[in-house]
């Protein structure tokens, strides 16, 4: 029974934040708590349903790693804030490259990838490669900034969770996730 109210408790908050950021004739209202929180990443400690076996298979690199052929897997995870949806949120991840490369096709840190995913799959439009500019010298540095699309949003407001990945010979020097929320109460 407990349970219960909790859980109707939990619901109408939702549904209150729902009807708090909708649209009233064409204007957006304005949320009635604004409220913004920052995580920095400082050890990689990803959540394994988030990422592929294959990627789970893999040595995997630390902060910093300069060691080549290991992933960089991470996972932020968040207690959010009662009666609050999640309204935007931006991820900036700082990388060094562990081996110069001449092209996008070569074996070295040319042809690595990197992602925001989650349940296993990476989002559309916050994956692709993490040099798109030749050649690429060792300890070259390189900043990514990805704005989460809805659906990345959708999977942050069910999961209080966002992963990320970086292949194979690019170490991850940072990572931070900052998030915007609308919050009722």
């Amino acid at each position: 029974m407990k349970r219960a109210v909790i859980l109707a408790a939990l619901m109408g908050c939702l549904l209150s934040v729902g009807s708090a950021t909708a649209q009233d004739a064409g204007r957006p209202m304005l949320c009635p708590n604004p409220t913004y929180e920052t995580i920095n990443m400082t050890t990689p400690t990803p959540v394994t349903s988030d990422f592929r076996a294959d990627m789970l298979a893999i040595v995997r690199a630390g902060v910093n790693d300069s060691a080549p052929n290991k992933f960089f897997l991470h996972t932020f995870q968040w207690k959010p804030p009662m009666c609050c949806k999640i309204m935007s949120a931006t991820m900036t991840i700082v990388l060094k490259a562990n081996q110069p490369s001449t092209a996008a096709t070569s074996s070295d840190s040319g042809n690595d990838s990197m992602g925001v995913m989650a349940s296993g799959v990476a989002f559309p439009g916050l994956n692709g490669p993490v040099y798109t500019a030749f050649p690429v010298a060792m300890d070259q540095s390189t900043t990514r900034v990805y704005n989460m699309t809805p659906a990345a949003i959708a999977a942050m407001n069910a999961n209080n969770q966002l992963s990320f990945y970086v292949q194979d010979d690019t170490r991850v020097v940072s990572a931070q996730l900052k998030i915007s929320r609308c919050c009722v109460k």
